[in-house]
């Protein structure tokens, strides 16, 4: 490397030993000196360039990372805090001697410290650590005479209070101001070697006295390694050797204790570079390199490295050769990907490899090398996995929406064919039930035939009396009337027997079968309407619940069934009971509610209808029982639609099958249970 690039003097070295002393060379790093250093960036990227070690683009891409370290490095006065330690390439001399940098992390872990060895309850001890504490705030104002003062009465204290022997070692390998220079590197040699001794024992079995004792065995190093080039200063050649052994001995041991004690393994480095050992020095920071990139930088402005002839190229390629084999593969994983991406989901990501060489191998220099494992690689990597995961989730999406769609056409088509098969075995049903009441209402007209011919009615097969006006004794019928279903159906004592039958799913029961045709009422109750909207007097003629009736439901029933209903004149009489309910017109229906003539037909009254008990208002009987229907299994009340005692009320069948002749009124919707009846033509 060429000897006239600008370096950075924030390390006593070989260089600055050629000039001054240590104590001379501390003295003079001012502040104005180091905002000075930074200048230098420009001087030093070039350099960077000009010998191959990154490209101009690796080097603006690394801007905002490796230089900005660099220049916060290079100040050495940076406002940058630490924890114990821990100790990266920020490190130099003029931020070593700041006592305030790392001062909130030593108050913590001298608190514990202080814990351990039970200084807070031994008065004497106490003492000394107010004494500490006050040099400490001492040290820290640059006040180095009084604080190596009381750091001294604190040791008389406590001889074993390592923390008080660490920062006097600090006061006189950093203890120079505007006004004093009590640098001493032989003092700080001895009293950073005690504090060493003092902290081992607990070092051994505490995690913080073992961060402790990093620190305090990097900064012994550092003195002794400071020490070894005054030597040269003074031109004492025969103790310089001896003396940085010793340092490569204490940075060594800084190193076992904290393996983030980054600045113990350079100056391991620097150590192992001055007495000759350059495949030792290689190793070192081949090491650092490779866990911060910014010390590439560091050694590349460092004298003790770039003064050895073809050192930072050997350096260059050791880190490439460290790291090449797992960005190969990174690099072969990311073309893998991106011709995965273009080839099984036909997407050209191409402007996300835009930053990726075509090829990658050991030629290309070390910091676009250490740019592409840091920065590049693992962010285009990232993005590319993250495409192909949100690739392969949204055609894992798709293929499952399409299998899904599959099984729902699937299960569509079986719906289909299970309602299909359902209609078809439910026309069947009902073709065989019709046949059955078929035969039934054949049977009914035969045995009509055959009383006729006997001179019987033809209704009930009673006797035929009379000589002029013949009526059956039984129905009153005239054996000349048609035989057609009878408009006023005939009252008796026992009720017809009833057949259930179950017709597409819902099931019916057959009050009547006549004229080939089969009277049939709901079993259940189908729902609770009001008779009418409002309260007033109406008829059924008029009624919102014979419209429903008649509209609504009737178009929700089966084909099979709506085709055979046949429209019938309903009679809708008085109420029997009581003048003031008015029946209306007769009226022809479809779909219709029972009468309370019908009821009595076909479930039996004992005769109450024609001869109301004295002052009731119910008819119940043995029947009772017969008349009761159920709502989604519950026993409910259901509606007739003959009036009740007067035109605003309707009767109704009560849960427990009693008929409440007085009736319900018509706008009332709980009460009103809806039981559907019509005839089907056979």
């Amino acid at each position: 490397m060429s000897t006239d690039l600008v370096t950075v003097n924030y390390y006593y070295g070989k260089l600055e030993s050629e000039v001054r002393s240590y104590k001379d060379f501390m003295e003079s790093l001012s502040r104005d000196q180091i905002r000075a250093s930074n200048q230098n960036a420009e001087q030093i990227t070039s350099a960077v360039v000009n010998a191959n070690y990154a490209t101009q683009n690796a080097l603006k891409n690394l801007d905002q990372s490796m230089l900005a370290g660099f220049h916060q490095m290079s100040s050495g006065l940076a406002n940058v805090s630490r924890e114990i330690g821990y100790m990266n390439s920020n490190m130099s001399l003029g931020f070593a001697r700041l006592g305030d940098a790392i001062e909130e992390s030593t108050r913590k872990i001298t608190k514990r410290l202080d814990t351990l060895n039970h200084i807070v309850n031994n008065p004497a001890l106490t003492k000394s650590r107010e004494l500490y504490n006050r040099a400490v705030t001492n040290y820290n104002k640059s006040y180095y005479e009084e604080a190596a003062e009381d750091l001294q009465k604190a040791i008389v204290e406590n001889k074993t209070d390592y923390m008080a022997w660490f920062l006097l070692g600090k006061t006189y390998l950093f203890g120079v101001s505007k006004f004093v220079n009590i640098i001493d590197l032989d003092k700080a040699i001895e009293y950073f070697t005690t504090a060493a001794k003092y902290i081992d024992s607990d070092a051994e079995t505490h995690a913080e006295a073992k961060l402790m004792a990093a620190e305090i065995w990097f900064f012994l190093g550092l003195a002794q390694h400071n020490k070894a080039i005054d030597l040269l200063h003074h031109q004492d050649t025969a103790e310089y050797n001896a003396c940085l052994k010793k340092a490569h001995n204490s940075f060594s041991e800084s190193y076992s204790y904290s393996s983030n004690m980054l600045e113990s393994l350079y100056y391991v480095a620097k150590c192992k570079v001055n007495i000759n050992d350059e495949k030792g020095a290689i190793d070192a920071l081949t090491t650092l390199v490779i866990k911060d990139k910014e010390y590439f930088l560091k050694a590349f402005t460092d004298t003790d490295f770039n003064g050895v002839d073809g050192f930072m190229d050997r350096l260059s390629d050791d880190v490439k050769s460290k790291i090449y084999p797992k960005l190969k593969s990174v690099y072969d994983s990311i073309m893998e990907i991106f011709t995965e991406i273009k080839e099984v989901y036909s997407v050209d990501v191409s402007d996300m490899i835009a930053d990726i060489p075509k090829t990658f191998t050991l030629d290309i220099p070390v910091l676009d090398m250490i740019y592409a494992g840091k920065i590049l690689f693992p962010r285009v990597h990232e993005k590319l996995v993250g495409k192909r995961k949100d690739l392969a989730k949204k055609k894992e999406e798709e293929e499952q929406k399409k299998e899904e769609q599959k099984k729902e056409e699937q299960k569509k088509k079986e719906q289909k064919r299970k309602k299909e098969e359902r209609k078809r075995k439910e026309i069947e049903h009902f073709n065989e039930t019709i046949e059955k009441l078929r035969k039934e209402a054949k049977k009914i007209k035969d045995q009509a035939e055959m009383w006729k011919s006997q001179g019987k009615c033809i209704y009930c097969g009673g006797e035929i009396k009379g000589w002029i006006s013949k009526k059956c004794a039984e129905c009153a019928k005239s054996p000349s009337d048609p035989l057609i279903y009878p408009t006023e159906p005939k009252l008796t004592s026992e009720p017809i027997q009833h057949k259930n039958i179950n017709l597409f799913s819902h099931d019916y029961i057959v009050l009547d079968i006549w004229d080939n045709r089969a009277l049939l009422l709901s079993k259940d109750i189908i729902g609770f309407r009001a008779y009418h909207s409002t309260e007033k007097a109406i008829t059924w003629a008029d009624c919102d619940l014979r419209k429903y009736l008649n509209g609504e439901f009737l178009n929700k029933l089966p084909e099979a069934i709506k085709t055979r209903i046949s429209e019938v004149n309903n009679v809708n009489q008085n109420n029997q009971w009581y003048g003031g309910g008015r029946g209306g017109i007769n009226t022809f229906d479809k779909v219709f509610l029972l009468s309370i003539s019908e009821v009595v037909k076909y479930f039996g009254d004992s005769g109450q209808l024609k001869n109301r008990p004295s002052g009731e208002i119910y008819i119940g009987d043995k029947y009772d029982q017969r008349r009761i229907a159920n709502y989604n299994g519950t026993a409910s009340e259901w509606r007739l639609r003959s009036p009740g005692y007067r035109s605003y009320l309707t009767i109704n069948v009560r849960s427990d099958g009693y008929i409440f002749m007085n009736g319900i009124y018509v706008h009332s919707y709980k009460d009103g249970g809806v039981r559907p009846a019509f005839w089907l033509n056979l």
